[in-house]
Formats: structure tokens, C-alpha cells, sequence
């Protein structure tokens, strides 16, 4: 049986919906090509740290986002440019530039781990985005 993932919402969500969003959590828990599933399940965490990582919020508010020093508020288990490029995706995503790219992410990670990273990156910030606009609490992460 589907564990209900909005029985908290403010609003009904339909049948639907909500199961192709239970869907979408086993899909990002899964292996990828480049991530196997524990490591995308710790991109999923880490867009969770993002939000309430000082770094990132100082950098946002930051004229130029380089003129900050720091490091995230992460859980470490990925490489760096990984955090970094899963931390500004979430957070800052106007300002993402191709130099910035080359000089924070891609000399971690490979351009395709961080075509995947995005991928689930974007998924994360949608489904708990939409958990918010119907007053849900965020889906726990899959084990």
C-alpha cells in the first residue's frame, strides 16, 4: 500500500497526483548512470540543507556571490562541487553562470554527474514546493 504523502495538507490532493509524486520520491531514490541511489538520495538532502544554510543565504544577498567566503552547511557526503553546485541550484539559480561551472563544480564532478545532479535537484525543490503550496509537511526521504 501507497504510504499517503499529503494526509497533512491543507487541501485535498487528488489520488492521482499524489501517487505520481510517491513515484517521483522512489524514482530520485534509485540509481542513476552517474549517482547510485544513496548518493542521490544525499543530493535530496542536501537541497533540504540549502535552505537553511547561512552561507548560501549570505551569498544570495551578496552583490556578487564570490565576494563571500564559507563553506555550506552540508552533510559531506559528497564531493564538494557537488554541494556547491546542489546548494546554489536550489537556493540562487538567476546567477548561475558558466564560468562559475568551471571554477566550482566541474573540478569535482564531471558535466554528466552534473546533468543528473540537476535532474534531481529540480525534482526536489518541485515536489517540496508543491508540499508547501498545500501546507503538507515534506515527504520524509526514502530509504
Amino acid at each position: 500500500m501507497m504510504k499517503l504523502i499529503y494526509a497533512d495538507a491543507a487541501v485535498h490532493v487528488r489520488d492521482g497526483l499524489e501517487s505520481i509524486h510517491q513515484a517521483t520520491w522512489q524514482h530520485i531514490a534509485s540509481p542513476g548512470r552517474w549517482w547510485d541511489g544513496k548518493q542521490r538520495l544525499s543530493i535530496a538532502q542536501e537541497v533540504r540543507n540549502a535552505q537553511t544554510c547561512k552561507f548560501c543565504k549570505e551569498r544570495k544577498n551578496a552583490l556578487s556571490f564570490a565576494s563571500i567566503k564559507g563553506t555550506h552547511i552540508g552533510s559531506g557526503e559528497l564531493p564538494n562541487g557537488a554541494i556547491e553546485a546542489i546548494h546554489r541550484t536550489a537556493t540562487d539559480p538567476a546567477r548561475l553562470t558558466e564560468k562559475w561551472l568551471q571554477e566550482y563544480v566541474l573540478q569535482d564532478i564531471s558535466e554528466d554527474q552534473y546533468v543528473e545532479l540537476l535532474g534531481v535537484v529540480s525534482n526536489v525543490v518541485a515536489l517540496d514546493i508543491f508540499s508547501d503550496g498545500v501546507g503538507a509537511v515534506p515527504y520524509s526521504l526514502p530509504d
